[in-house]
């Protein structure tokens, strides 16, 4: 027969009064008994006998089994966790702390640049040269000279020489002085009369007058004839200022 008995914490063995035979578990001749855990809150010792309960205790072996089975079941039912509802107060803590963690992300506001009115360019405007004027009649004077040089005679030079050689008479030299039928046998040579920009046709700037008078007479030395006259015809207005006329016949 086996028995299981269920002793307190502290509790070294079982005391049964009032039962005959019996004082202790231990002198009914009980043997390999074995302790579970004497540490714990409750103990279970189960002890195995080979001795038969006497019939006459029938009455204490049945209360004895009713104390155990009712040990048993209390030992087997688990032992429920009591919940304990949190304050309100602690509940709205946590409920702030958790929005707090998670805060919402800020908008990033994207800085205005402040707008830069355009700059007008001012552009300087270069300042005008000064105007400087010259003679024209100077200029003929000169380019004549340069002609010469060239080896070209002067067509009412060539008149003088006739009447002194007697080879034309006075009236004659009336007649065709100065052109010697050259005034309409001529081209016209432009010049500004703004002697700072006084220059050629292509653009090479003549600086002086007699810078003006070499170009006159280079030309005129490449003409095939021999007698040439120049002469000043005045001030032509063109769409670009206005212009000294220097006619060069031959």
């Amino acid at each position: 027969m086996t028995m299981v008995l269920a002793v307190g914490l502290g509790s070294s063995g079982c005391v049964l009064s009032g039962v005959n035979g019996f004082e202790t578990i231990t002198d009914a001749g009980i043997s390999n008994a074995e302790e579970i855990d004497v540490s714990e809150e409750k103990t279970l010792i189960v002890v195995e006998t080979s001795e038969a309960v006497p019939e006459t205790d029938e009455s204490m072996g049945q209360e004895v089994s009713s104390d155990i089975t009712e040990f048993s079941v209390a030992s087997e039912e688990p032992e429920s966790p009591e919940v304990t509802e949190l304050p309100e107060a602690l509940e709205e803590t946590e409920s702030v702390e958790t929005t707090e963690s998670n805060p919402e992300p800020a908008t990033e506001t994207t800085p205005e640049i402040p707008r830069e009115e355009p700059v007008e360019e001012v552009t300087e405007e270069p300042e005008e040269e000064a105007f400087v004027a010259y003679d024209p009649n100077y200029v003929v004077a000169l380019a004549t000279e340069k002609t010469k040089a060239y080896g070209k005679i002067l067509v009412w030079e060539n008149l003088d020489r006739l009447l002194a050689e007697g080879s034309i008479t006075q009236e004659e030299y009336n007649e065709y002085y100065p052109y010697d039928g050259l005034e309409n046998s001529y081209y016209s040579v432009f010049v500004e009369t703004d002697l700072s920009k006084a220059s050629t046709t292509s653009g090479r700037l003549l600086v002086s007058e007699e810078g003006i008078a070499d170009y006159i007479a280079e030309m005129l030395s490449l003409e095939t004839g021999t007698y040439f006259a120049i002469s000043y015809a005045g001030i032509y207005e063109g769409t670009s200022g206005d212009f000294y006329e220097f006619r060069c016949h031959r």
